[in-house]
């Protein structure tokens, strides 16, 4: 293996489980035994997991800053393409499998299905593309202002906070376009670009991880307004603690395992193919549950079910991933 560092990809295979995590951990039925009863619900839990999105789009800022370093200007429009090509493809496989034509006019298929509602992942595309968009005029006043990190940090959690702890999201048109809204990313894009530059923030790697328990502890004991679990101040604050952390550690591919390196390189490397292909599956799986009659019925089944659905569902999406690279279509996924 390489000496190059890991922490990047490291990051990405975290978050692309818990993504796979949120999405399909409960496509096994299971009975709710004592042992379910007697500790915190699972939900609770995976609530923790939400630092998934918040850590993908400041991994994007930050290697997109890296590229436009080298390249200027001319590394976006195609960075914007690569990306339209996947969205578009799998927007027409999921509108296709569930579109109701029949019932919807044109303007509610567009809705739906073409800007962020049309499956679990596209709003991920829809708020990239606005990220592409806007990325070279953050960069210009982040240039032009001299922007401090600390003063980046507090000024999101305030403004986090005020999301979560007012009225701002009950507003109908407001909770309607939800956190598909470029501007409320911003603080990660602003946190990446400062990353590809330099990381000053050194933060214990087990602080990082532990961190992420700070988001159901909001839920439960400060009941924030916000329906998005992604823009709560807690989430902010834990998906920067996780990524400073682990971006900052030393660790390279050579300190691996050549089994343990190459797995995590090649995981990484179809983190978008998995967020593409992860919903087609999950829908796969639970018809295939649903007329088998499957279900598990023994004590910690639910934590069985959650580790069992989100293994199988990586590896099914992973296996197609690598059929469609063998076809020549891996541009779909990447």
């Amino acid at each position: 293996m390489n000496n190059r560092l890991a922490s990047p990809d490291i990051l990405k295979v975290a978050a692309i489980i818990s993504v796979v995590l949120i999405h399909g951990s409960f496509i096994f039925p299971y009975t709710i035994t004592q042992f379910e009863l007697s500790v915190p619900q699972l939900s609770i839990g995976i609530e923790a997991f939400r630092f998934c999105v918040p850590v993908f789009i400041l991994l994007f800022a930050y290697f997109q800053e890296k590229s436009f370093i080298k390249k200027g200007h001319s590394s976006v429009l195609p960075r914007l393409l690569k990306l339209f090509i996947p969205f578009f493809f799998w927007s027409m496989v999921y509108f296709l499998i569930t579109a109701d034509i029949k019932r919807s006019g044109i303007s509610g298929l567009i809705t739906k299905h073409w800007v962020g509602y049309g499956w679990s992942g596209q709003y991920y595309f829809i708020i990239i593309f606005q990220l592409l968009v806007v990325f070279p005029i953050i960069r210009w006043l982040m240039n032009k202002f001299k922007i401090n990190l600390y003063v980046v940090l507090a000024l999101s959690l305030l403004f986090y906070s005020c999301i979560s702890y007012s009225n701002w999201m009950n507003i109908p048109i407001v909770e309607k376009i939800s956190h598909r809204a470029f501007i409320y990313w911003i603080p990660y894009l602003v946190i990446g670009i400062i990353y590809a530059k330099n990381i000053t923030v050194k933060i214990p790697v087990l602080i990082g991880i532990l961190s992420i328990i700070l988001i159901p502890l909001e839920v439960h004991f400060l009941h924030p307004q916000n329906n998005s679990l992604y823009l709560l101040p807690s989430t902010f604050l834990a998906s920067f603690l996780l990524t400073t952390s682990i971006l900052k550690t030393e660790v390279t591919y050579k300190n691996m395992t050549t089994f343990t390196g190459k797995s995590i390189q090649y995981i990484a490397s179809t983190t978008l193919g998995i967020f593409c292909l992860n919903p087609l599956v999950i829908l796969g799986l639970e018809y295939l549950v649903k007329i088998s009659g499957f279900h598990l019925d023994f004590i910690g089944c639910s934590f069985i079910a959650t580790i069992l659905s989100t293994l199988l569902i990586l590896s099914i999406c992973i296996t197609v991933i690598f059929m469609l690279k063998k076809l020549k279509l891996g541009i779909l996924t990447q």
